[in-house]
């Protein structure tokens, strides 16, 4: 493996947990990343180093979203099951149940089109949602997405929905901006995730994310404008 031939696991702290990074002032020239962890395994074990530069590799799939007008209080007083397409495991979990499918982005067409398969029926809300006889159908949309991995979609199980207003309370109903509702038994939410960089203190104001999209302030996606030592690969 490369980081064994070239010598870089020494210098790897495994199953340590990020908890601060603070930036210290060395010169008018530069700056250094004072970054402050603990260990999973020993919670008591802390440790503090010093960088001369940082990169951060934190992955983008760890925060989810939910919609803004479905909080946590109002998911919780909904009677049937309730989950991000982070937790979606397999389609067996959804056999014969009338399922929800929140956004008709990749996740979402992908985990509506294995409900398919099992599901009593799939209805995927989405505020694009098809609306008129030359829209492209659900099933089309899902055929087409799905191209090449041998899935066979039920026509008659897949139901396009427009955007989600609102969840019933001490229910099972489910309501869309069209005025329509049904009842469902789960509801996937696939609305995505929000960058996350918790261990960057408010009061240093390095780094700000509006929104949960969009990372300020970086240049070209991927180095700070103001530290050029600290850097962010991966950013869309």
């Amino acid at each position: 493996a490369f980081a064994e031939n070239f010598g870089v696991i020494p210098c790897i702290k495994f199953d340590n947990l990020v908890e601060r990074v603070q930036r210290r002032v060395v010169s008018d020239n530069g700056d250094e990343w004072e970054v402050h962890t603990r260990s999973k395994k020993n919670p008591d074990e802390v440790g503090t180093y010093t960088f001369d530069a940082l990169i951060v590799c934190n992955g983008h799939f760890n925060k989810v979203r939910f919609p803004g007008n479905i909080p946590l209080e109002t998911r919780k007083k909904w009677k049937g099951r309730i989950l991000h397409a982070k937790e979606y495991k397999s389609p067996n979990e959804f056999s014969n149940q009338t399922v929800v499918v929140v956004g008709a982005r990749s996740s979402g067409t992908d985990i509506a089109r294995e409900l398919s398969q099992v599901a009593s029926q799939v209805h995927v809300c989405d505020k694009k949602c098809p609306s008129g006889d030359d829209d492209e159908s659900v099933t089309e949309s899902l055929e087409r997405i799905s191209d090449g991995f041998g899935w066979r979609i039920k026509e008659t199980n897949l139901v396009w929905r427009p955007k989600l207003q609102r969840i019933g309370q001490n229910d099972s109903l489910v309501y869309f901006e069209d005025g329509s509702q049904m009842t469902a038994d789960a509801i996937i939410f696939a609305t995505g995730y929000d960058y996350d960089f918790e261990f960057f203190s408010s009061d240093d104001d390095i780094i700000s994310v509006v929104e949960g999209k969009m990372v300020q302030p970086v240049y070209m996606q991927i180095q700070h404008r103001e530290y050029p030592s600290l850097f962010f690969p991966g950013l869309p």
